[in-house]
């Protein structure tokens, strides 16, 4: 992960000086931690971002890796609206009750021992109520334990609906070594659904549907969280039957998707106050209290698949005090696309944040969760006075680019007047999706220079010739400059040396002006 920019004032092209706005004086995320655990029983910790610490999961670490306790935690201060004035005392340790330990444990043997008895042990289990509820958790949450023997407890906990066990269910849908047991589990949770709070698991099903590798599993978990109101978990699953090694779990993924074919979305449903608070959590992940890459990857993954009332706890999250934290919530609002669209108004805001990587972030997130809508709050921000920053304004001239119908006569304008490279750059792969022939040439000779941005360059056109959707086919035809295109790559894992990078770019301009002048009826050389 590459450091925060803290741009200083002015500079750019122009090299005026610009008056930053002052830091906002929100802390959003702390004071929504520190009562979310407090409302868990949770002895409030400071300075500490990662969700999984407060969690006491260590996340995916190979054996004997020792974990960064972190820095000890500080006295409580005035910087949370809810924190005690001393330090809180951590919570007791939750003691169980020996006999019905004893009693759990008894059931558990009847039914391995007798699978008919199963139904009597779920009534002896139920009548006992929900002081049952923290011991079969616990026996679930014991990975050491064999495998059938935490399956006998997902049948048992089937008679205490909860959101505990639900929890519990989703552990073990991660950390069972068993394919089998993971599937049990998964559709076991359809029995706990709709216990108050159970919707918590859903963060925990988007994780573990990013590293499983048995695709009839991953059927299951996309069952659970269609039931749990989750659209975003149909695009992630197909995104999975892609890569998957195993063919056998390949085409059973694929023979489960096709039944989602034609459906509309699932019903969206409420979030539970659990799940907001879950949610918190897992932005903490992305603070730069304690940084990490695997968390702050896993974080964005999970959190850029929660459904549309995700929004409003994201428009907090931008005003939150961790430049982090606000720079990772624009970047997973862009991944989100319409589904943020409710943080449309807080991203418009953030144009003018303190830091100038999460202004730039914030340009193209709000082209993504507001689409057409975004142009007259990006094109107010272009001319506002004193003039943006030049950074800013290549951000903002990107992202006017990426709009559904791109503002071609300020594109060109900002293309002919400016002497920036950079701005320049963002210019041309707006107008060349409008099929502009001048956009063209000035890449196609940037492709060949030795200095400016052939990189940028190459990767505009590349993403413009990727694109099915090419505006102006009659600029260059599709198939043949695709091939002229390819035909220079990097072939396998080989990196190109700086001079071979320079070499393949030349070749690649010269490729695609040859296609540029090939006569329409001729067409692509894949046609002929």
């Amino acid at each position: 992960m590459v450091a925060l920019a803290f741009a200083g004032c002015g500079g750019g092209e122009d090299g005026v000086e610009v008056e930053r706005p002052t830091a906002p004086v929100h802390r959003q995320l702390r004071d929504v931690l520190d009562a979310e655990m407090i409302r868990r029983g949770l002895h409030v910790r400071r300075d500490v971002g990662r969700s999984r610490e407060l969690r006491d999961d260590t996340g995916v670490l190979p054996p004997g890796v020792e974990v960064d306790p972190g820095p000890p935690a500080i006295a409580a201060d005035a910087r949370s609206a809810t924190a005690d004035a001393s330090p809180a005392a951590p919570p007791p340790v939750l003691q169980l009750d020996p006999d019905l330990v004893e009693f759990r444990d008894a059931m558990v043997d009847l039914v391995l021992s007798t699978p008919e008895a199963l139904e009597r042990a779920r009534g002896d289990v139920a009548g006992l109520g929900p002081d049952m509820t923290p011991v079969i958790v616990r026996g679930l949450e014991d990975h050491q334990r064999p495998a059938l023997e935490r399956k006998a407890l997902v049948d048992l906990g089937a008679a205490l609906p909860s959101a505990e066990i639900a929890m519990a269910l989703c552990q073990v849908a991660s950390d069972a070594e068993e394919a089998w047991l993971r599937r049990y589990a998964v559709w076991a949770l359809e029995g706990h659904r709709s216990a108050e709070g159970a919707d918590r698991v859903v963060p925990g099903l988007l994780l573990r549907m990013k590293y499983e590798s048995d695709g009839e599993t991953l059927a299951w978990i996309l069952r659970s969280l269609w039931g749990f109101g989750n659209e975003a978990a149909l695009g992630r699953a197909r995104a999975r039957a892609a890569n998957l090694v195993d063919p056998a779990g390949r085409a059973s993924l694929s023979a489960s998707l096709a039944g989602y074919d034609g459906l509309e979305g699932p019903e969206p449903l409420p979030p539970s106050e659990e799940l907001v608070g879950e949610t918190w959590l897992w932005l903490s992940d992305v603070s730069g209290a304690h940084f990490q890459l695997r968390g702050v990857d896993d974080a964005r993954y999970v959190l850029s698949s929660l459904g549309p009332w995700a929004g409003a706890v994201f428009a907090l999250a931008l005003e939150d005090d961790d430049d982090y934290v606000r720079l990772h919530t624009a970047q997973i609002l862009e991944r989100m696309g319409p589904r943020g669209r409710s943080a449309t108004a807080s991203l418009g805001a953030a144009l003018e944040d303190p830091n100038g990587a999460v202004r730039g972030a914030a340009a193209e997130a709000l082209v993504a969760v507001a689409g057409a809508q975004a142009e007259a709050t990006l094109s107010a921000r272009l001319d506002s006075s004193p003039s943006p920053p030049y950074e800013d304004r290549v951000a903002l001239a990107r992202a006017l680019g990426r709009l559904p119908s791109p503002p071609l006569g300020r594109l060109r304008a900002l293309f002919e007047s400016s002497p920036g490279v950079d701005l320049r750059l963002a210019c041309a792969e707006g107008l060349l999706r409008a099929g502009d022939d001048q956009a063209l040439t000035w890449l196609l000779q940037q492709l060949r220079s030795s200095s400016g941005d052939p990189a940028g360059a190459e990767a505009a056109v590349g993403r413009w010739l990727a694109s099915p959707a090419m505006a102006d086919p009659a600029l260059l035809d599709r198939g043949a400059a695709l091939d002229a295109w390819r035909a220079h790559e990097a072939s396998g894992a080989v990196i190109h040396s700086a001079t071979e990078a320079s070499r393949r770019r030349r070749l690649r301009a010269d490729a695609l002006e040859r296609v540029r002048t090939l006569p329409a009826e001729q067409g692509s050389p894949t046609q002929r």
